[in-house]
């Protein structure tokens, strides 16, 4: 009986744990101050982040006594140059608001520069509408650990793995022959932290 009372608490313990992790790390970036127009109610607000940052989810909070019929994310990459579109993957009601949540790149997430945000609602209506950005996946951290994940790829020597970027660090975009020879394979480069890069497909 013990045995099993001390697995089910093991059990437990590894599902919160798991549960934590899996908890993204959102960081507010800006409040929107939302004024419905007279055509539509549609309003774009261009939000940059400085110095960039590497963003895998987008959300977007309002009261729900806006009534949005509509919010939309788009995003300004640095790293990769080409990144899919954002996806609204959650929508749901918690503490009086409506949250919206956006996938970035499939999930992989970017190194973005800014983010776009539309809102649609009533003609003259008016709230705050808050945004927030995560990195809850592989590029440099997530989940407030504060630390770089690993990243494996190949470069001209081979297979390796290295750390990645801290969160919030970049590289400068200067020509770089892996980089050109990864894009020439049909691959997707990633920096490490001392901004080497190496490429997800072998470039030998």
């Amino acid at each position: 009986m013990k045995r099993l009372v001390s697995a089910l608490a093991t059990f437990a313990a590894l599902a919160l744990a798991a549960t934590a992790q899996a908890a993204p790390n959102w960081q507010p970036i800006q409040s929107i101050f939302y004024t419905g127009g007279s055509f539509g109610g549609t309003v774009t607000n261009n939000i940059t982040l400085l110095g960039g940052a590497q963003v895998t989810q987008i959300g977007v909070h309002a009261p729900l006594g806006c009534g949005l019929s509509f919010v939309n994310a788009r995003v300004f990459a640095i790293q990769p140059a080409v990144v899919a579109p954002t996806r609204l993957t959650a929508t749901y009601a918690e503490n009086g608001y409506g949250k919206y949540v956006f996938s970035v790149n499939g999930g992989l997430g970017a190194f973005l520069s800014g983010v776009q945000i539309q809102l649609t609602g009533a003609p003259g209506s008016f709230c705050q509408a808050d945004v927030y950005v995560a990195n809850d996946n592989i590029f440099g951290g997530g989940n407030g650990g504060g630390g770089a994940a690993q990243v494996s790829g190949f470069d001209f020597n081979g297979f390796r793995t290295c750390q990645g970027l801290l969160p919030n660090h970049a590289c400068t975009l200067q020509a770089n022959p892996v980089t050109d020879a990864c894009l020439a394979v049909g691959g997707q480069d990633s920096f490490c932290g001392d901004c080497s890069v190496l490429c997800n497909l072998p470039i030998n």
